[in-house]
This record gives C-alpha cells, structure tokens and sequence, in this order.
C-alpha cells in the first residue's frame, strides 16, 4: 500500500534474480504458484538534517508468489547492516546513503530493492525542552548544605517542618567544621525537625548516605516530651509510630556529616526492619551495664580494677568490676555516684554529646537519661581502638517464633502472580538455572548455598574490572555503572530466581530449591556477543573457551540482558540449546520501542516483557510480535500499595558506594526484572514436571494454560500470551501428573494487599482472584469511608471475581494524611486493604530539593548545558537552546550535601529513559515534550551483617570547570 506523504517514502522494484534451486534450469511451470511479485519497504522519514533516526519496514514487502519463511538483508549504505523485517537506524553524518533491502524465500528466490536516504548537515539554534518529574510522597529537608536551595531552618520543635506521610525524604545534617563547604559547613545543621501525623501504624527508616558519619533518629510528642530514640551505630536507624496523632522526628548528627533518607511507610505488617539497625530507648536492657570486649593490645595492667580510672577506654562513670581479659567479654558498670543522679542534665553531663544537654534537659525522663547516656556510652567504646566491641546488656524474653524472610512483604509481584498456588506443588529443587549477566556476589546471605561453579566469561580485563579475563570466579567486582556506583545486576537476578527462603533474612526467590550456575559477561562496558555466546555455550554443556564442560548443564538460561543485531551464528545457537531441552528466557529490553531485542526476539527464546503493579504494561517495556509473556518489572517512581517504597521489584544486590561492597535488598526496575521471574517460574514447573520441554512449554503458553491474559484476547503485542500465572500453572502441574484438579480450598487474593493514593493519585485499581480450586464469589466490596469510592471495572457477573476501580475524592478532605479501608467479603474469608491518601494544596507537592539538569553530548560525554531548577508545582522544566543537531543525553539530580557531585547516596537522581539505563535522544529539529522522572532511591542493606565502614573511592570530576555541578565519570555508556 502506497503513502503519499512526506515523511515516509515506499519503494517497490521488480525482482531482478530468481534462483530456482537445482541444475539445468527451470520455468515458472516448476512453481506452485505465481512467480514471485515485486518487493518494497517503507523509510520514515526518508530525509531530513544528522542526525536522523530512520525506521525501516520491511512487513508488507511481499504480495505474491513468496514462500516462507523469508530471510531479510538490510544494507543502509554507510557500512552498518540490520537482518530484522523491521528495524531502526540513526545516520550521524549528512550524505546521501543507498539503503538496500534484499529478501530471501524458502525457495531461494530473492529480490532487492533500493531507497536514496537524503541527510542534510545538523541543523543548528535548537532546543530540547521537558519535564523531569518527582514521585508522589518525595519531600526534601528544607536546610540542606547546597547554597541554592533556599535555607528555612527546621532546627527546633517551634520550626519544625511540616511532612506528609507516607514520604521519602532527602535531607542532610553536619557537625561544624564537617562535610563539603557549603550553607551549614561553619555553623552546622545538627537538628532537623519534622512535624507529622500518625496513624499509629508507621515505621520511621533513617537511612544514612556516608558510611563515616553516624545519625540518631528521635520522636517527640505534641508537648515536646522525647518519647523513643535509634541512637546506634548502624546506617540505618528505626523507629514505630508510638501512637496516632502529631509527633515530631528529629535527625542528629552524632559524628560528621551525611545526606539522608527519611522514610515513613505504613501497612508492612510484620516485615522487620529495612535494614540492621541499632537499640533504641525502648529497648529492653538495663540502663547500668555495658558489655565490652577489649582488644589483645588493652594491657592486664591497665584493665585492672584498681587502675581503671587511668584507663582511657572507659567512659567517665563507669567502671569495671574486677579485670578484663582479651578475647572474652567484661562487664562495665555505671559507679555509685553515677546511679545517683537525678537529673537527666546530670546524666547527660557524662557523654561527649554536648547537644543534647542543650536539646533535651526538659524533655528526657531520668530513666530515659540513664538510657540514652548508656547508649552514648556504647558509642564512645566502640570508637576506641582498645575495644572490639560493647553493646548494651539487653534482656531477652521468650517469644513466638517471628516470620522468615522479613522482606517478603515488599515482594507484591509474588501475590499478584499468584505464586503460593505453585508452591504448595513445587520449590525448584534439582532444576539447574544459569543467570549469564554481571556476575554474582556468591556471598550474599540470601544466595550462599544456592550456587553451583560458574564462570567469568568477560575476555577484556579492561571491561572485567577485576584484572584478569576469563577465570572460574563469577563473582562479581562491581561494573562502576549508576552514578559511580556499580549496578550488582546478575545478583539482583539471581535472588529473583532463587534467593534463600526460610532463612529469617531478607527476600525469598521464585524457586528458593533451584540451583544457580552464575556466568560473568557483562562488565563494566557491557558485553560482547562473542563472550555472551561462550557463557551460554558453557550453560549448554556445549565446547567453550574454558575448556570445560558442565555436566549436567543447565535446565534453564536466564538472560537479562540485550541489544539491537541479528547474527546467524547465535539464531543457530539457541535453535541448537533448545533442541536439548533447555529453555532460554530473555529480557525484552527497556526502550520503549518495538524494535527486536536480541536474544530475546530469537526464534526458540522466551521474550519477557514487563508490567507494573497495577497489571499495565511497564511505560520502558518493549513490544512487539516477537514478544511471548510478561512478568512483574515494576515502577520505582509510584507507590501504589503506600509501602513506603517505589513499587520496583525488591531483590539481592550489592552497594559499594563506601569503596566496599556491602550486601543489600534494592528496588530496581525493568523487564531484567521480569524474565528472573519467568525462569523462576519455569524452574517450578520443571521441578514439578520434569518432561517439560520448551517445546511444551511454548504449548502450554499458547493455550492460554500458565498465565492472565490481561490484555486484547489471545496473544498481543505487549504482554505476550499473557502475565505468568501460580495458579493456572499449579491447575496445569496437576494435570501434566495425571492426578486431577488442584485439590486445594478457595482462597481470596487481593493485589495489590494495599493503596497508597499518595499526593495526587485519585484512580487505582485491584484485583481480585481465586488462589484456590474451589469455587469462590463476592458478596461486596465495601469501603469504609464516603471519600473512596469502589467501581467494578472487568469483573466476572457471576463470581465478582475480576479489576475494581478505586476513586478518591479529596475534595471535601482537610489537609493532612487520611486512612481508611476497603472491606471485601467473599465465600471463602473476608479480606480488609488499607487505604492511604495525603492532601496538602500545591505548595506542598512533592519535592525533591533543587536539581541539576545536565545534557551531554553522546559521543564525547562533555556536558554541553545546564539548567538548574527549583521545582513547581511537583516538577522541574528544562528547556535547552541553541543547540547543535546530535545525539544527547539528559541527567538530572541535586546536590544535597554541596560536593558539586548530582546523586550520591541519599540524594535524587534521574535520567532520560531510565535513571540507569539512560538512552541517546537524537536531535535533528526542536523537541519539547521529554518526560522523565527523579527521586530518591535507599537501599536496605543485609540484616544478616553490619555495615563497616570504609574509605569512600574517590570520584572522578566529569567535565569541565565552567560547570559548578559536575557528575562523575560513570555518565559514559
């Protein structure tokens, strides 16, 4: 079909060769049919100023007389070349360029035809201009140590910042004379005050950005009375909500200088705490002992009671009861005189923290002095070099045995798939599952015992970061990706496929029995195809550069990674691996764009494209034909469910921002997110079934027997066959043993289990669905107050079972955090959601302090302009002028902490398409509608160990001086 329109040019040419096949020749009486017809393609556009993106098409290119299937050979005359029937391409430099198209039948008849690209030299005085936007419930301290941001103090209780809640905020505090010049360096910034409203069921997160600084958290009552303290030594501080009502948090600075994240969620149940953290005041332990341990260095002469007052390792009031012996723990008692006091001033005179003498004299109770001194106390030993360690004595209690995994409650993408119905069948076990990605950190609390030997396939020592090429350690080093920082990516993986389960830390896997085979290919530029294609040769069981083979090799290859280009040999490849039962599930790619990805649009390879928590598809996702099944990829700028987190998908990873690399649970996003659980879940099945081929697996996707279909009816182009699914996949497992129907009771699951309206939210959604055999209905579904409204939307008449709309109306609501409810009675149980929502007027929209806006230049990595915004009405606006024709990319971040660095820890940081995953934009003509978004992003570190500190790698300053705000070298691809 011809257009005649400007943009978009096709092109049709008489077939010029014709090869029959065979010898001596052949007539059009030798074919089945008519001769093959003229081809053609479509170019849009097929001219215009460098540089310009051109979308070839090649889908309609035959008419008649061509047999399947086709082979396609795109040439685009300036030395690059594409094998898609659709596919894209950039020309940098002006000319004109002779793009050919030759197509290849079964029955080796071939056509060519040819289109005359015309680039004219880039356009220059353009502009580029858009939106960077802040998630709902983000707030920032209102006196950070950047100069820019204007300073109002919210250093007592009578200044205190109002906040919202739920909220993730950035804020930043110092001791005088620590952390970068800036507003607060001479001075100090050594209180923030927050004023919030209680629900009574919020848990308070401090989470602190310098591994060498140490903050406190305190929450105060509405008459200033100090009602609870984290003062540990942890980067993290915890607290609960005491009780409904107004309160006010305070963040200290007990050492240093540090950017922070204060982070209030409600509705975690029982979820633990986010990360390791220290005593707090209500704490049970007695308030007049210590347990300490001195180094082998601390003299018996010096330890001894009798000379304890000479001793420097020992607080003023305190002493030691008798002597203390290197390698075994002593006992410090508060003195006489100490016990005594009656004043909390008085205990406070002991500690080396003279700002709480001034901050807390009229609100402490003596019992809570005796307490927080005792604390203090801690502190000071354990920064002794003559001390191993000291704790407080606390008292333990007997108590029920509390619930493994604490951070499963985060983990909502198990829920919405339904996966307790497989689990009830299948774990995993016996079911070999290599991750070909960064590698892994193979000590990891919740990977350790799950990994089997793998390989570092990575052959550039430059790219391997880890000095040597290929080796037998898959551990990873660090890829030094995200904003310094390295992205831990195959660790994030893995833990989907098959973290630890039952161990009482952190998450739980898809398939917590499977084992993992971790291969290295990516590093710290990627991976190279040649190196991809050993480690997957490798999983195979096939010859590889190693020189070894694995045996029994993998069941199933999980590859979350890709990238534009066809090549024959990996086609063959995969055809190859799944000729030997395996399976090979791949990420779709996160650009947005129908384009093929590879591995995944090879024939053979399962393609995973990503929704979000709300069953839509992810706005980064891929589509297209090619696409087979969706997964959970999550979002992490909304917080749909009011966790207090963005709805990403939470997993094992890595966090060397100190230099070290410390075990951690991060939220990330992105269909590498989504095919973990499809391998995840394939390795149930195949436990469950161990004559699952992809063969039958590809049957059953296409009969609709192992997922939702959530979007047009059968397959489509963004969600494949449809959303992976525990419970028809359990229906399906029971049936592939021959043993019948799931014999298992109805059961109601709602997904999302809560809502978070947020700011500005006023539309959500849930689900509800049968996680059982046996039949089930609705009776209502109710909410509990008049501003929540709840309409079905695609529900089943005769069950209820199916999508409610969720409206808020905060039209008649009072400024502040509001709760409720939705009540929903069925058949089988009955089932209560919380329900969050926050209104403040547009002065208090969500905020995430001033920002940098950066555009780079995508060859050269030089920052080419800056803007810098304070944001409106919950947003930042750019609009770069007088720009050149090229291919840019845009970073945005503040500063919180003034180091002249955008998005260190703690602080907020953003990128065009993806924070990290940032794409080129080609510019060729003014552009305005770019939207993407900023926040802030903590991490939950390992529960299963501390956080040492350590010396932080040095940065390297990224462009040039005219640039106050610089980033570091990780900007580059």
């Amino acid at each position: 079909m011809r257009h005649a329109i400007s943009c978009c040019f096709v092109l049709v040419l008489l077939l010029f060769c014709i090869s029959c096949g065979g010898g001596g020749g052949s007539d059009a009486s030798d074919n089945d049919g008519p001769p093959p017809s003229a081809i053609r393609f479509t170019a849009s556009p097929a001219s215009g100023a460098a540089p310009l993106s051109v979308t070839f098409d090649a889908t309609d290119a035959q008419e008649t007389g061509w047999r399947e299937p086709f082979s396609y050979a795109w040439n685009f005359g300036d030395g690059t070349s594409a094998v898609d029937v659709s596919t894209g391409h950039i020309y940098t430099q002006s000319g004109t360029y002779d793009a050919t198209l030759t197509i290849t039948d079964a029955a080796g008849s071939s056509g060519t035809a040819t289109l005359s690209i015309q680039v004219t030299p880039p356009a220059r005085d353009l502009s580029l201009s858009g939106t960077v936007q802040i998630p709902g419930a983000t707030l920032t301290d209102a006196d950070v140590n950047d100069p820019n941001v204007a300073d109002t103090t919210n250093n007592t209780i009578r200044n205190a910042q109002t906040i919202s809640c739920p909220v993730v905020l950035g804020g930043y505090v110092n001791q005088p004379l620590n952390g970068s010049q800036g507003s607060s360096f001479l001075s100090g910034d050594i209180f923030d005050f927050f004023a919030v409203d209680f629900t009574g069921d919020e848990v308070i997160q401090l989470i602190i950005a310098d591994p060498h600084a140490d903050l406190d958290l305190f929450i105060f009552d509405a008459d200033e009375n100090l009602v609870d303290g984290a003062v540990g030594e942890t980067d993290a501080e915890v607290l609960d909500a005491p009780a409904a009502g107004t309160f006010y948090i305070a963040v200290h600075p007990y050492s240093g200088a540090s950017a922070y994240n204060l982070i209030i969620s409600r509705f975690i149940g029982d979820a633990g705490l986010a990360k390791k953290t220290g005593p707090t005041l209500n704490t049970a332990f007695d308030p007049d002992t210590i347990i300490t341990e001195y180094t082998d260095e601390s003299s018996q002469a010096e330890t001894d009671a009798a000379t304890a007052s000479t001793f420097t390792a020992i607080p003023t009031g305190w002493q030691l009861k008798g002597a203390s012996t290197p390698g075994c723990p002593t006992l410090l008692y508060r003195t006489d005189g100490a016990k005594q006091r009656q004043t909390a001033r008085a205990y406070l005179s002991d500690t080396e923290n003279t700002d709480l003498i001034t901050a807390f004299p009229c609100a402490l109770a003596p019992l809570q002095a005796r307490k927080l001194s005792l604390l203090y106390a801690v502190k000071s030993l354990n920064n002794s070099p003559r001390v191993r360690y000291a704790s407080p004595n606390f008292i333990r209690k007997p108590c029920a045995v509390a619930p493994d995994d604490p951070l499963y409650t985060y983990q909502w993408h198990y829920d919405m798939i339904q996966l307790s119905s497989l689990w009830s069948l299948t774990d995993g076990s016996g079911v070999r599952c290599a991750v070909i990605d960064t590698g892994v950190l193979t000590d990891h609390p919740d990977l350790a015992g799950q990994l089997t030997a793998g390989y570092d396939f990575i052959s550039d020592p430059e790219n391997a970061l880890d000095g040597d090429g290929i080796d037998a350690d898959p551990s990873d080093p660090g890829d030094q990706s995200i904003n310094g920082n390295s992205s831990f990516h195959g660790t994030h993986v893995a833990g989907t496929i098959a973290g630890v389960t039952g161990n009482s830390t952190g998450i739980a896997g898809v398939a917590p029995s499977a084992t993992l085979i971790p291969l290295r290919v990516l590093g710290k530029e990627g991976g190279y195809t040649y190196d991809i294609i050993q480690a997957v040769r490798y999983a195979a069981g096939l010859s590889n550069d190693s020189g070894r083979i694995l045996d029994p090799p993998a069941d199933i290859i999980n590859m979350s990674l890709g990238g534009a280009g066809y090549t024959e040999s990996e086609a063959a490849l995969y055809e190859q691996i799944r000729s030997l039962g395996i399976h090979v599930v791949a990420a779709a790619g996160n650009e947005a764009t129908r384009i093929q990805a590879y591995p995944a649009a090879y024939p053979g390879v399962t393609a995973v494209s990503a929704v979000t928590l709300q069953k839509a598809s992810a706005f980064y996702s891929n589509y297209g034909s090619w696409i087979d099944v969706a997964a959970p990829g999550g979002v992490t700028a909304t917080d749909v469910n009011g966790d207090g987190y963005g709805d990403g998908i939470l997993s094992t990873a890595g966090d060397d921002s100190t230099g070290s690399i410390q075990h951690v649970y991060t939220f990330e996003q992105g269909t590498s997110m989504a095919a973990p659980h499809v391998t995840g879940f394939f390795a149930l099945m195949k436990a469950g079934y161990p004559n699952l081929t992809p063969a039958l697996a590809d049957e059953l996707l296409q009969d609709g027997r192992l997922t939702e279909d959530i979007g047009e009816p059968g397959k489509d182009a963004l969600f494949g066959y449809g959303l992976i699914n525990g419970k028809r996949a359990a229906e399906t497992l029971m049936v592939l043993r021959g043993t019948g129907d799931l014999e298992t009771p109805a059961r109601l699951s709602v997904s999302p289990s809560s809502l978070n309206f947020g700011l500005t939210e006023d539309r959500l959604f849930l689900t509800l669905a049968n996680a059982g055999a046996s039949p089930l209905s609705i009776s209502s579904v109710s909410p509990q107050d008049s501003w929540l409204q709840v309409t079905s939307n695609a529900t089943d008449p005769d069950t209820g079972l199916g999508v409610y709309t969720v409206i808020a109306d905060r039209s008649g609501l009072s400024e502040g955090a509001h709760s409720t409810s939705i009540r929903i009675t069925s058949s089988a149980e009955t089932m209560t959601i919380p329900v969050a929502l926050q209104y403040f007027r547009a002065s208090k929209a969500s905020n995430a302090s001033y920002h940098y806006i950066l555009l780079v230049d995508d060859e050269t990595n030089a920052v080419v302009s800056q803007q810098n915004q304070a944001p409106e009405d919950g947003a930042y606006t750019f609009n770069f002028t007088g720009l050149t024709g090229g291919l840019y990319r845009i970073y945005a971040g503040s500063d919180l902490d003034n180091d002249g660095y955008i998005g260190d820890a703690g602080e907020a940081f953003g990128a065009y398409l993806l924070y990290d995953q940032p794409i080129s934009i080609p510019l060729n003509a003014s552009r305005s509608g770019i939207v993407f978004s900023t926040g802030f992003r903590p991490l939950i570190a390992s529960q299963s160990e501390a956080c040492p500190a350590s010396s932080s790698g040095a940065k390297t300053v990224y462009s040039g001086e005219e640039f106050k705000k610089v980033v570091s070298r990780n900007l580059s691809h």
